[in-house]
């Protein structure tokens, strides 16, 4: 029953919200690159973190903070001129955690090659500064 309570929820969320918003896409330019001559990794986390903080905001209409990114997996290189594309999928509405799975792919039009990937947690933190128990909004909000 609960897996299908969580499907549900999940079902209503991706219902009322269309999480194409949420991709964000961004062309590799040459203050980007680090000493090989890629795109800096440093770049790609801090994207992963923003756009996924902007999709856990709208899904809560909450106050969210980034818990932890894990699991992060570097996969191919991005390169001068490519264009990026960073998305956004959800795997757990958590009563205190909403955890995200973020990518990035490359030439999202052409080739479409996994840049990166990994898990991000968002919270909701309490005035003590303790996670605390995330009202999602209801279907009807």
């Amino acid at each position: 029953f609960l897996t299908f309570a969580v499907f549900l929820t999940i079902f209503i969320i991706m219902d009322k919200f269309s999480l194409d918003q949420f991709n964000e896409r961004k062309i590799v330019t040459q203050d980007m690159l680090n000493s090989n001559g890629t795109l800096f990794g440093g770049y790609v986390l801090s994207w992963m973190d923003l756009i996924g903080h902007r999709m856990a905001i709208h899904i809560t209409k909450r106050t969210m903070f980034t818990a932890y990114a894990d699991k992060i997996k570097f996969k191919k290189p991005a390169f001068l001129n490519d264009e990026i594309e960073i998305r956004g999928t959800i795997i757990e509405l958590g009563a205190v955690k909403l955890v995200l799975q973020m990518e990035v792919v490359a030439n999202p039009d052409k080739e479409c090659q996994k840049v990166v990937e990994g898990i991000f947690t968002f919270v909701e933190l309490d005035n003590n500064m303790r996670p605390t128990r995330i009202h999602y909004p209801s279907h009807s909000d």
